[in-house]
């Protein structure tokens, strides 16, 4: 699917996930019935990197990986930038948890989109 936002129905929800200081995952995010579409990176966010993983029954999370093998994941990531995911990738998934390529030296507030299915 392509990043054509014609695609999508649009933002119906924005909310915010945590990261616990000495930690690299969030909180889980309940996804169920719409899809993550953006992220936005705080100010104080350290870690270079964004992963994902998910769980399709809200207690079991595993890694993220697309159809062909490879890990979902944002490279270069840095302070107080916003991120625009392609939602497709999220559907399949009732909870999601942000990763961190790096432990968070304090606690990071991250912000998401969520867009209906």
């Amino acid at each position: 699917m392509s990043n054509d936002p014609s695609n999508y129905s649009g933002i119906v929800e924005d909310q915010t996930t945590t990261i616990a200081s000495g930690a690299t995952k969030s909180a889980a995010v309940n996804v169920y019935g719409t899809t993550i579409c953006a992220i936005e990176i705080p100010s104080t966010f350290t870690g270079t990197s964004i992963s994902f993983e998910g769980s399709i029954d809200g207690t079991n999370f595993a890694p993220i990986y697309d159809m062909d093998g490879v890990l979902v994941s944002i490279s270069g990531v840095s302070a107080s930038k916003t991120f625009v995911l392609n939602p497709t990738i999220f559907y399949a998934y009732r909870s999601i948890k942000i990763v961190s390529g790096s432990t968070e030296g304090a606690e990071r507030t991250i912000k998401y989109a969520l867009t209906l299915i």
